[in-house]
């Protein structure tokens, strides 16, 4: 659908690309909808039980806008009761802001949610799996004759990453010696190659997870996105004490939880000592 849209009507962010690519991630056509259906597609399972528009939708909407006949918003999920939205800005950037608002057509009340889809995305995902209701399948145990279902169910989904335990980086100048680095400490990583001469390289040392997707260092202004995970405080302490000298990590390098936020702040704080 996405090839077919980008063949027929010309650009899609590459940012909203990669995001409707991910499997299932959204029911695909209008046509499939139905409350039954959304649960199990991924948007929704890390929700408040909103509603992600449908990938068709959302391309035909993109087509909409690149032949100009509808305002430069395209709206990608709407809350729980259809008051709330959020769109994204058609700016012909790769990776657009997305606002919020109440009033599809009058945009003079919305406010910006994020300045990068891959940001708000990112930001919405961590927010819902960081709450207990999700997945909204394995909480959510739906109605039986009229009455609800409170009989137990067993968990099938693992939240590996629910200590808040990670350090990430969307955006960083790679530099391809650390890979060495990586390698001769941990060993030979798992290898996936992408799309555009890009490829992730995951380490798994003792107690944690370094992954590393990187532009070709061929590649003029090669970039590099960073995931860093671990079991244990101490653990993410000691990843990021091997990290931080290198480019510039100790600048971009993040945490988006408190657990992770005191790890950095205390491996900055020892750095400069």
């Amino acid at each position: 659908m996405i090839a077919a849209h980008e063949f027929e009507c010309g650009f899609l962010p590459a940012a909203v690309c990669e995001w409707y690519q991910v499997p299932n991630v959204v029911i695909p056509r209008t046509d499939e909808w139905s409350l039954e259906n959304e649960h199990g597609t991924l948007w929704h399972e890390f929700s408040g039980d909103d509603h992600p528009v449908t990938l068709d939708q959302v391309l035909d909407n993109f087509a909409a806008v690149a032949q100009e006949i509808a305002p430069p918003h395209v709206r990608v999920i709407s809350d729980q009761q259809g008051v709330v939205s959020w769109f994204i800005e058609v700016d012909e950037s790769e990776d657009p802001p997305v606002w919020v608002g109440t009033d599809w057509e009058d945009t003079t009340g919305w406010e910006q949610a994020a300045e990068r889809f891959s940001d708000f995305v990112f930001g919405w995902m961590v927010g819902s799996y960081l709450e207990s209701h999700t997945p909204l399948s394995e909480t959510w145990h739906g109605w039986n004759d009229d009455e609800f279902d409170d009989s137990p169910i067993k968990p099938r989904f693992v939240k590996v990453h629910i200590n808040g335990l990670w350090l990430r980086t969307p955006d960083e100048p790679f530099t391809a010696p650390i890979i060495d680095l990586l390698t001769e400490q941990f060993g030979e990583p798992e290898r996936i190659p992408r799309s555009g001469d890009v490829t992730t390289c995951t380490y798994r040392p003792e107690g944690g997870t370094i992954r590393v997707t990187a532009d070709d260092p061929a590649h003029p202004d090669p970039l590099s996105a960073w995931w860093v995970h671990a079991d244990t405080p101490e653990c993410l302490a000691e990843f990021a004490r091997l990290l931080l000298p290198w480019g510039t990590l100790k600048d971009t390098l993040r945490a988006d939880t408190d657990p992770a936020r005191d790890v950095l702040h205390r491996s900055h704080t020892s750095a400069s000592n």
